[in-house]
């Protein structure tokens, strides 16, 4: 079998989506940023282990992703949507980018934690899911272009379901309420996370 741009494009996105599975199943139901500092600390302090293996689990995952942004882009190219794949590049990397801060913040609280810093612990943490907001929205850009780009070139299963995940995605980047469902790593930003896997899984099958 020859391993063409794709086919390791898809690869690389199956890879990305099994270590995100395995390093956000570690360290079980985290706490909310509305919770007080002392139980977002003692969270971490807690899963100090299972936070730091999953740091390391989507650290690997991170360039995979790349791979997977890179291979969708040049799919588009080569389809005529030079402009789209660009646009689908650059918001995918910046995405990615905003990704991997929003990661560092997450594996650092484990030793805020274990320093026991608990108003340190709560703002690092709201830090963080400011930032997997902001991550939210570029990934939500990326898949309307894509989605937009493969309906024109006559890809309409892959449309719909960029399209759909771009709506999920945008409306997980603008939930930044102060508790609740709506609240920066909150239940929404959960089912954004998954809208984010279901759009890789699809985009592995169109490249």
């Amino acid at each position: 079998m020859q391993w063409t741009v794709g086919k390791i494009g898809a690869a690389a996105g199956v890879a990305f989506l099994v270590l995100n599975v395995i390093a956000n199943a570690l360290p079980g139901s985290p706490p909310g940023t509305d919770d007080s500092g002392a139980k977002i600390a003692s969270f971490f302090a807690h899963h100090h282990r299972a936070v730091v293996i999953g740091a390391i689990l989507t650290g690997l995952a991170a360039p995979l992703f790349l791979e997977l942004v890179t291979a969708l882009a040049l799919r588009l190219r080569v389809a005529g949507e030079g402009t789209a794949a660009a646009a689908v590049f650059a918001f995918g990397t910046v995405a990615l980018a905003l990704g991997i801060v929003s990661d560092a913040l997450y594996v650092s609280l484990a030793r805020i934690g274990a320093d026991g810093n608990t108003s340190l612990a709560k703002g690092v943490y709201e830090l963080d899911g400011f930032i997997a907001a902001k991550s939210f929205w570029f990934a939500a850009a990326a898949a309307v272009v894509a989605g937009w780009a493969a309906r024109r070139v006559l890809v309409q299963w892959y449309a719909a379901i960029s399209l759909a995940a771009a709506v999920v995605l945008a409306v997980g980047g603008a939930s930044l309420r102060f508790n609740g469902f709506f609240a920066p790593l909150g239940a929404m930003s959960g089912i954004a996370f998954l809208a984010l896997l279901v759009w890789t899984l699809a985009t592995c099958a169109f490249v």
